[in-house]
């Protein structure tokens, strides 16, 4: 244990001390830190992701996820208590992947490599490191599963596990995927489950992730509009109806570029379906095919790929369980490690490098000062890209990024913009702001990272 726990200490080390500089300003993080501000302040008339055609901000059903980034971000300072929060989230996580594990009766060493797969997946360090809510969703989901094998049939485990996946669904709406995940692994240690024992467990857990739904959405400052807007983003992602066969091939080749960092664990997890399927374990493998279908019937991007992870990391585990030969589970043992170590290749090594390599690009200090310099401080209406957010809030900005349900063109004749940074490479945004009075303010540098191209505009 002590390589894989130098392993594990070392990659904690780089990820805080490479932290605020990890990368640069991203869309994911503004906007999830921006939700939680207009749920804390739901009286907001300006957000960073605005609708259109209401003529007010979008809000998120999952409140307790972007509730939790927003004030990480001002009790910290910006990006960086935003990407701790997810830090520890997947730390979070980890734990909980490696208890369940634990709970199926894997051996030690077995769990902590499997964990350490889980935690330095590539889209997995990403979305926490990048300041996302994946991470404490996915913790909950497990903490449910944790709480739900072989204790189904007592009630107070039954109620909490579906409590903790309502709770995990309240961080983030992609938790749904992992829900038959519990159930998948309910009777792990029953020859002959009862059935009559299940359905109770069963009907037990939906009375405890219906009960705290309610409760929690009585707590959503905007429940019934962020409903509203949840369907409609659905409707937006959702990919199978009404395509044509070459929109279904562009689908796959979508889904299959999606899948390329994925690609490893991907494979192994499917053999380790198939084997458990061989040796008539079903539940999972079903659990596992569900998730992977309603991914593949979606946008199937990074961040909903990584939901998929604990099914295929439960997988790798149940399958080497049942493996006789000694030399199969040596080949297998060495493909885990294997996995870990080139995992770590981008995870200790290569990202830590870059963003060093790229701190004077990425340093927050170093990415304020051309808009204090070019703006200044005050209540200004600003429509610019993600990058602008965090130096915005800083100087009381009110900071519009993405338009919903309309035009940039609609949305100027609602919204007095004072300034606008606009990239000279789309030209139709740049004209319809020229067209409306704006002017080239003279002087301004953007900082390194967000591209010589862009334009300051003031109002005329």
């Amino acid at each position: 244990m002590f390589w894989p726990g130098l392993l594990l200490a070392v990659y904690l080390l780089a990820t805080f001390a490479t932290m605020p500089f990890f990368r640069a300003y991203w869309q994911d993080e503004v906007q999830i830190v921006d939700w939680g501000r207009v749920i804390a302040h739901p009286e907001s008339d300006w957000a960073a992701t605005w609708d259109v055609h209401d003529n007010r901000p979008v809000y998120l059903i999952s409140h307790l996820g972007i509730l939790l980034q927003y004030h990480s971000a001002r009790i910290f300072g910006g990006p960086a208590g935003a990407r701790l929060s997810g830090v520890v989230g997947g730390l979070f996580a980890f734990v909980m992947i490696l208890r369940l594990l634990r709970r199926l009766g894997l051996g030690r060493i077995l769990v902590f490599i499997l964990g350490l797969v889980f935690l330095l997946d590539p889209h997995f360090c990403g979305s926490y490191r990048g300041g996302r809510v994946d991470s404490w969703a996915i913790g909950f989901l497990l903490l449910s599963a944790l709480l739900y094998v072989d204790r189904y049939e007592r009630a107070p485990f039954a109620l909490l596990a579906g409590a903790s996946a309502a709770v995990g669904a309240m961080f983030w709406p992609s938790a749904v995927l992992l829900l038959p995940l519990p159930f998948a692994l309910a009777h792990r240690r029953a020859e002959r489950p009862a059935w009559g024992a299940a359905l109770r467990g069963g009907m037990l857990f939906g009375v405890g992730l219906a009960a705290t739904l309610a409760l929690l959405l009585a707590t959503h400052p905007r429940a019934r509009i962020a409903v509203d807007d949840l369907l409609e983003l659905t409707q937006s992602v959702t990919m199978v109806d009404g395509l044509s066969p070459r929109e279904w091939v562009s689908s796959v080749l979508y889904a299959i570029e999606a899948y390329r960092k994925h690609v490893f664990v991907m494979l192994l997890s499917l053999i380790a379906a198939a084997h458990l399927l061989w040796n008539k374990r079903v539940l999972l493998p079903i659990g596992y095919l569900l998730a992977f279908l309603f991914v593949g019937a979606t946008s199937p991007y990074g961040n909903r790929i990584l939901y998929l992870l604990p099914f295929q990391v439960v997988l790798l585990g149940l399958s080497f369980e049942i493996l006789r030969s000694a030399l199969m589970r040596t080949f297998v043992g060495g493909l885990l490690v294997f996995l870990v170590l080139w995992n770590s290749v981008f995870a200790v090594v290569l990202r830590p490098v870059e963003a060093v390599r790229r701190i004077e690009a990425r340093a927050p200090e170093l990415l304020d000062k051309p808009f204090a310099a070019a703006v200044g401080a005050g209540p200004w209406r600003v429509f610019g890209p993600w990058q602008t957010y965090f130096p915005g809030q800083k100087l009381g900005w009110r900071s519009y990024c993405e338009m919903r349900q309309g035009t940039i063109d609609e949305a100027i004749t609602r919204i007095d913009f004072d300034y606008a940074f606009v990239d000279r490479d789309d030209p139709d945004t740049l004209r319809i702001f020229v067209q409306r009075g704006y002017r080239e303010v003279p002087g301004w540098t953007p900082p390194l990272y967000f591209g010589t191209s862009f334009l300051l505009l003031a109002r005329g």
